[in-house]
């Protein structure tokens, strides 16, 4: 189980964007106790990509984007690892697994999870994001937080948050999936929040 996983920002410095990388650290010490010192058996190959069928919601109400469309390298490139987007209609984010809350950053527009089977699991709400401080973001759990599919991680205010960025669209990443693993879905399918078997892993 790894304890120590990347999410990728753009910053503001002065008049230039700078591409920086916050390191998303303590899984291992927020989930020590609930796991102990033995790996969940479902981190292995075969594990978590089973258990996702099953465990998996919608975090969001809005159309499912290929990830590759998200305009930002970081996520359209995979560089993080293979997801998907959603653009959102609204901004009620939910908790897409039962897991334990490994990452909340200070200005609460992007979750890391950890699921009970082993995925690690990062939303991220809109890009440039980071550049609002908080402003417009409310969150509702905090690191360390056990939580469960479809209990509400984040409340944004939706309308002011997208007149201030280039866009809400929302990337949902695995950033531990197994090698050759890859995931699959329907390219502008409309999903609500909570909604299940929009997406496969094969």
């Amino acid at each position: 189980m790894p304890c120590i996983f990347y999410v990728v920002l753009r910053v503001n410095a002065g008049q230039q964007n700078v591409r920086g990388m916050i390191r998303m650290k303590g899984l291992l010490g927020a989930m020590q106790n609930f796991f102990g010192s033995k790996e969940s058996e479902a981190a292995a190959a075969s594990g978590p990509v089973d258990k996702v069928l099953g465990v998996f919601v919608a975090p969001l109400d809005g159309e499912i984007i290929e990830l590759c469309k998200v305009p930002d390298q970081v996520f359209s490139q995979k560089i993080m690892g293979d997801g998907f987007a959603i653009a959102p209609v609204n901004g009620h984010v939910i908790s897409p697994v039962d897991g334990v809350i490994a990452s909340l950053l200070d200005s609460n527009h992007a979750v890391a999870i950890t699921a009970d089977n082993g995925l690690d699991i990062i939303v991220h709400f809109g890009m440039d994001t980071v550049n609002l401080q908080g402003q417009g973001f409310t969150a509702l759990i905090k690191q360390g937080d056990k939580v469960k599919a479809g209990q509400p991680l984040l409340k944004v205010d939706f309308d002011d948050v997208k007149a201030k960025v280039p866009s809400v669209l929302t990337p949902i990443v695995f950033t531990n999936l197994p090698a050759g693993k890859t995931v699959c879905i329907h390219d502008g399918q409309i999903v609500k929040r909570g909604e299940t078997g929009f997406i496969t892993i094969i």
